[in-house]
């Protein structure tokens, strides 16, 4: 068995508030390094000597994930004019594939011809990619090719790296089709714009265009974006018009602030584009009237700290979400005829746009406030608005019936609710996605004139699947504080028939970002032999509403890593797994959550998995170069403050790292991430095996061709999922081998 690498150490002091650190690591940082190059490698060639006995359960697992993907998949058809818009993907390619068919109604699809608006299969092909299923291999020297050190599995053994961003940028008069590139796994992405009529591309090529954040004129002559600074931070929205170089493109707004990003977004009539500037808890918007293009930007609400609110369009009226006075946010109706001055005077750049003055949105309340509703965003039509949000610790769609909110009704206790994207105004159904841990997503058409649900279609689960052999539930453990936290799992029903079995908790915890059931074919083979797959919805996320948030951030963040560990040990009391069969995992913020957690309570699991985990906190929150810092001061704190300081530094998991033992670990990073340096894994890691007293494995992959969300492709991200579950398998389960026999 090849050793552990291990790499020296130099002294690096620094002192804040009075607290002296020696990060005798940071200089792993030199990216350009070549021993910094050479240890990243090293890491690569342990990772891979430590993986290949278990590549033939990888393999199995990753041809049974495989296995139960259905030929082709067809995402819903969603009505835009007279065409239907939808997403295909074949089980053969790595890829999707942007497709529509022209139809006057729903009922017309099944006859009416495909035209496929992009294939991305063919842009990795045109780059040089395979796109395609290979054998079932994971990793290139398991499959009996030459070991080079660099570490097999990468996406480059896939050709590289490719992210494209497309149905949603759509024209009006829908003959172009501007898409988002990336090939590097940063956040900058190259727009392109494909004539539909011609198929031919457009000269026009905008670089570094940050993601989703593209809109059209109404006469679709000019296309609004916003780009990102040497930061990676989204900071400038721009105007360019068809036909014109990019270097002549016109800048409408600059945000200087370095802890608010820009996103801009359509409103779902097309009447306005959105400029939202964004902080954590803080929000201004700008508004353009696409209709008039050539006017700048008309500013809405001038920020004040710890207010949010964003804007959509229906009818007559400007809709407000906000939570003003109102903790889990506010539903509002501003009249556009009441609005002070014309959205058309381009004089206006820096006049707010509501009477009353700062503080007074001049609006009505479209429904009563509700403290135990939590509410995220509208979807309005012509006939009909709709809300969705949060109750009871679930998504949950209400639509407009004088003056209340209606709650959609679903069947199981335990689901998720995803609308459709790309929704018309004028159409005649609003589209939403309902699914469960055993349920594949179905979709159903809302009547916007009755209400009433329309079955459209159920994903297809390849291979035989019997729902009724499946069970979910919606446990709650006991925080140290008294706090009831939710735990959704969901297994083989006959999983526990022989008593406390392998299980898989994972969390996220952070941003607000809600952890939700979804069902995932992949995750059968799994479920077949026993496995457990459990999600605790912790302090961070929105789960509960803004207090679930507000209880977990800043000063309260300790909350989230002592929910992750009454979850697990509630799982062990209640006899559902013990310590030698449960594994941790969490990705990005949640792998802070994992190293916080193998600090903390590291001997309640037997392994723990940590994908692109922000682990070095200090490091990183206190240098304002890196991609991401400063916007996130509101999330963690600003460590130029000494009371934030103290509180980041008492969990920060490469600051807390003693020699103990530890569990085993599986560590992930990506060379190009601009969310998570790789430096901050590679750290955590050498240090941890300088100080560990355990022989528990430790391993880390880094992904030498991608970014913060491993590999693009679907058949390369499998491979990487096959590659993680094998490892944690072979910890959880002694007889691992034989859990997923060769398919």
């Amino acid at each position: 068995m090849r050793a552990a690498p291990t790499v020296r150490k130099i002294s690096r002091i620094f002192t804040e508030h009075g607290n002296v650190r020696d990060d005798e690591y940071y200089w792993l940082r030199e990216r350009d390094n070549p021993e910094v190059i050479a240890y990243i490698k090293a890491e690569n060639a342990y990772y891979d000597a430590v993986m290949k006995p278990l590549q033939p359960l990888a393999n199995s697992l990753y041809q049974g994930m495989v296995a139960r993907i259905p030929a082709s998949e067809d995402g819903v058809p969603i009505q835009l004019g007279d065409y239907f818009y939808y997403i295909r993907e074949e089980k053969d390619l790595q890829y999707q594939i942007y497709a529509r068919k022209e139809a006057a109604s729903r009922a017309e699809l099944a006859t009416a011809p495909e035209e496929i608006l992009l294939d991305v299969n063919s842009l990795a092909i045109a780059a040089g990619q395979d796109g395609g299923l290979d054998d079932g291999g994971v990793d290139g020297a398991a499959d009996g090719a030459p070991d080079d050190g660099a570490g097999g599995g990468d996406d480059s053994e896939d050709g590289g790296y490719l992210d494209v961003t497309a149905l949603r940028l759509v024209s009006n008069n829908q003959r172009y089709l501007a898409y988002l590139e990336n090939r590097d796994g940063t956040d900058k992405y190259t727009c392109f714009i494909k004539d539909l009529a011609t198929r031919e591309l457009l000269p026009d090529v905008i670089p570094n265009v940050a993601d989703e954040s593209v809109g059209w004129s109404a006469d679709d002559k000019y296309i609004f974006y916003v780009t990102l600074d040497d930061t990676q931070r989204a900071n400038k929205f721009w105007r360019h018009e068809l036909g014109t170089s990019a270097t002549d493109d016109v800048l409408l707004y600059e945000e200087q602030d370095d802890t608010f990003i820009l996103l801009c977004h359509t409103s779902q009539s097309r009447r306005f584009i959105f400029l939202c500037s964004l902080a954590t808890n803080t929000t201004e918007v700008r508004v353009i009237d696409t209709t008039n293009p050539l006017a700048a930007p008309i500013l809405l609400q001038p920020r004040r700290e710890g207010v949010e609110y964003a804007l959509e369009h229906w009818r007559d009226d400007l809709l407000i979400i906000t939570n003003e006075n109102a903790l889990n946010f506010k539903l509002l109706r501003l009249p556009l005829a009441q609005l002070k001055d014309s959205l058309t005077d381009s004089d206006l750049t820096n006049s707010a746009l509501i009477d009353g003055g700062q503080g007074s949105w001049g609006g009505t309340e479209v429904v009563p406030y509700d403290e135990e509703r939590f509410l995220e965003w509208v979807y309005p039509f012509a006939q009909r608005l709709y809300v969705s949000g949060r109750e009871n610790g679930l998504k949950q769609i209400w639509y407009l019936e004088n003056g209340k909110l209606v709650p959609l009704a679903w069947d199981e206790a335990v689901y998720n609710l995803v609308p459709a994207p790309l929704q018309s105004y004028q159409a005649p159904e609003f589209v939403v996605s309902y699914s469960s841990f055993i349920t594949p997503p179905t979709d159903y058409a809302i009547n916007n004139l009755t209400t009433e649900k329309t079955l459209i279609k159920q994903q297809q689960v390849a291979g035989s699947y019997d729902a009724t052999q499946y069970t979910q539930k919606h446990l709650f453990a006991t925080a140290s504080d008294g706090t009831k936290i939710p735990i959704l799992l969901h297994y083989r029903t006959d999983a526990l028939a022989n008593g406390p079995a392998p299980l898989l908790l994972s969390a996220y915890g952070a941003y607000g970002f809600s952890s939700d059931p979804y069902f995932y074919g992949e995750h059968l083979p799994l479920l077949d032999k026993g496995v457990i797959l459990a999600t605790a919805q912790i302090r961070g996320g929105s789960e509960y509403g803004r207090g679930w948030y507000y209880a977990g951030r800043m000063q309260h963040k300790q909350n989230t890593f002592s929910d992750f560990s009454a979850a697990a040990k509630y799982l062990i009391t209640e006899g559902y797994t013990n310590t030698e069969m449960l594994a941790g995992y969490g990705a990005s913020a949640g792998g802070l959550l994992i190293g916080a957690t193998a600090n903390q309570a590291g001997d309640i699991f037997k392994v723990l998995v940590a994908e692109a985990p922000f682990v070095d906190v200090i490091n990183t929150m206190l240098d304002p170069t890196i991609p991401l810092t400063t916007e996130e001061y509101e999330e963690w704190g600003n460590p130029n403050n000494a009371d934030a300081y103290r509180t980041m530094l008492a969990y920060s998991p490469y600051d807390n790292v003693t020699a103990k033992e530890y569990p085993a670990m599986y560590v992930t990073t990506g060379i190009n991430d601009p969310r998570v340096s790789y430096w901050e894994p590679l750290k955590w890691v050498a240090k941890l095996r300088e100080l560990k007293t355990d022989h528990n494995i430790l391993v880390l992959k880094t992904n030498l061709n991608a970014g913060h969300f491993g590999a693009s492709g679907r058949l390369a991200h499998l491979k990487e999922y096959s590659q993680m579950l094998a490892f944690v398998l072979s910890q959880i389960a002694p007889d691992a081998v034989s859990i997923i026999e060769p398919v």
